[in-house]
Formats: C-alpha cells, structure tokens, sequence
C-alpha cells in the first residue's frame, strides 16, 4: 500500500518523460482481446507499473501493475493506453494508441466492397487525413465528420481532409462507400480526449 501511495505522489508532482515502448497491437476489432507489453524499460520493481486509459473503447482484464496489461475492445472507437513506472532516474511514461474497428468477417458475399477502417493522420497542424488501404476507382465515396459543436462537414474524396481543433474536436467519421453492387457505411467514434493529443 505505501509503495502504491508513493508511485501516485511521485506522479502527482513530477513527470520525467523516457525512452519506452508499448508493444502489441495497434488495431483489435470490438470483443477481441490483446496483450501489451512495456518494452525498454528500466522499472524499479516487477509491480512499479501502473497503466491508464484515456478512451471508452477498451477495459482492463486482470492486473494493471506489472509490465504486460490485457485489454478487451468493447466499443468501436480509440484510445490511449499509457503505462507508467518508477525507474532509477524518476519516474517514466509511454503511449499507444489503439483503434477499435468492427468485426466484418461475416460478409454479404453479393458486396464486392472491401473496407473495413481507415487510419487518422495528421497532414498539418488543425487538419487531420483519412486514408484507407483501398482505393478503388470503381468506389465512390462520401465522407461525413461531425463536430462536438454541432457542426458537420463532408467530403467526396477518396482521401478526405478535414480541420480539427483541441477545443473542437471530431466526434464521429461515417464513410458511405458505393460501388456498382451495393453500399457499406463505416462509423468511427472518437473520444473527446483524442484531439487534445493528435
């Protein structure tokens, strides 16, 4: 209890940013699960861990002190998995960012379109870039953010750009993909916290 107590005073009062990884992967679909490590790190102790997260879209399973956590995706959407621990030079944190996307195994096998997610990039600072690993000339897109505001806008690119603040983040991405056979609709959830830190 008191080693406990200390970590959380020492957080409290200073931040000493490191060299560490999180390792494991960076997309689950919704009900899986996944393991991340914290990789090169230097901790105290096997049990001078603690790790947070900053989204909805995943939970903890089991012990959250040692350096590998388990996590379970339960909503669409992303968050942010961080790890910290008390080294010999204070204390250390590290990030990753974890997408939850829909599980679309169960396909109609009279859909020829094939997109599942699609990947936030920064293109400059207040715009953010929604890519996919699809680019289909045949598909058409229509791409629709709405806005904690209350504002939306939309796009028919391939490759949207759209603007986003910290104050005025994104709340949610649909992508409406067309093709000669049928239509797919994509939603992402974002948190709130997201695009304080993008």
């Amino acid at each position: 209890m008191k080693k406990n107590l200390f970590l959380l005073l020492l957080m409290s009062f200073s931040m000493a940013f490191g060299q560490c990884y999180i390792s494991g992967n960076a997309i689950i679909k919704v009900s899986e699960e996944g393991t991340y490590n914290v990789e090169n790190n230097s901790a105290q102790c096997a049990d001078c861990y603690l790790w947070e997260n900053s989204g909805r879209s995943i939970e903890f399973v089991g012990e959250i002190k040692r350096s590998s956590v388990k996590v379970k995706a339960s909503s669409l959407g992303r968050s942010i998995l961080t790890a910290s621990m008390q080294t010999a030079k204070g204390l250390v944190q590290c990030n990753k960012i974890i997408d939850v996307i829909a599980d679309h195994s169960i396909k109609n096998p009279d859909c020829d379109i094939d997109f599942f997610s699609y990947v936030d990039e920064k293109s400059s600072e207040g715009t953010v870039v929604f890519s996919h690993r699809n680019t289909e000339n045949s598909y058409k897109f229509e791409w629709t953010a709405a806005y904690e505001n209350g504002d939306v806008k939309t796009s028919v690119e391939k490759v949207p750009k759209f603007s986003y603040s910290k104050e005025n983040g994104i709340q949610t991405v649909t992508a409406k993909i067309t093709s000669g056979k049928c239509t797919r609709v994509f939603t992402k959830t974002y948190d709130p916290y997201f695009w304080k830190y993008f």
